[in-house]
């Protein structure tokens, strides 16, 4: 995010894995597979059933979760029409933001794009998750980014919040076991409630999180979402 670019378009896509055309997909796999046989497995595959209070059912759309690769198959229409309109975006999954320079821009933005993915690939973006916001006030897979000058990536809330809950429930019922197998289970809990890249939060904030508190440290984040630096709200 560069110092022009203080707008976000943040888009979601409403059910992706459960919405994804079949034919539109193997539409994308075909340009680069040209063996009949391959293609004709990717299509059972899609295909099949879903086993849903004990009874089976034949799946007519969307794709298995679990990885990304069907979807980066898809979107890559999406990327490139992005890159063609000479777009700042970064997008992971089914999860994408393009930053853009004014709120303005970017609410054309996102009508042009939300226009191209329901015309192009047959997906249809979540309005009510979706938004044309600053960066500092929206989530992009588990992180968000402070609001100064020269920005710096920080653990959303949720996601410290998410992980709070977690070891907390861990401990609560660690009453009587074992501790060896108290510390794996939190080792896991820490694995999985937060992204997986290094964590630029500071103790402070951590200590606040356990503790159950809603606001931040203090030193790297003000209390109401502001930026102390060195010791001046910017």
């Amino acid at each position: 995010m560069s110092k022009e670019r203080r707008w976000v378009v943040d888009m979601d896509l409403e059910k992706f894995f459960d919405r994804v055309n079949h034919d539109v997909l193997m539409a994308r796999v075909a340009r680069k597979v040209k063996d009949e046989r391959v293609r004709k497995l990717i299509r059972r595959y899609l295909e099949a059933g879903l086993m849903e209070g004990g009874v089976a059912s034949a799946r007519t759309e969307g794709t298995p979760q679990g990885g990304p690769l069907l979807s980066n198959i898809l979107l890559t229409d999406l990327d490139r029409e992005l890159a063609k309109r000479r777009h700042r975006f970064c997008r992971y999954a089914d999860d994408c933001n393009v930053y853009v320079k004014s709120q303005r821009t970017g609410q054309r933005v996102m009508a042009k794009i939300t226009a191209f993915l329901e015309r192009r690939l047959k997906l249809k973006v979540n309005a009510a998750k979706s938004a044309v916001a600053r960066p500092w006030q929206r989530k992009f897979l588990g992180y968000s980014m402070t609001w100064h000058q020269n920005p710096k990536l920080k653990i959303a809330p949720s996601s410290q919040q998410r992980l709070a809950e977690k070891i907390r429930k861990t401990l609560g019922a660690a009453r009587g076991r074992n501790l060896k197998q108290v510390i794996e289970q939190l080792t896991r809990n820490c694995g999985a409630g937060l992204p997986t890249s290094g964590s630029p939060k500071s103790k402070e904030c951590w200590k606040s999180s356990m503790a159950g508190s809603d606001t931040n440290c203090g030193r790297c984040c003000g209390g109401n979402g502001s930026v102390l630096l060195h010791g001046r709200r910017t």
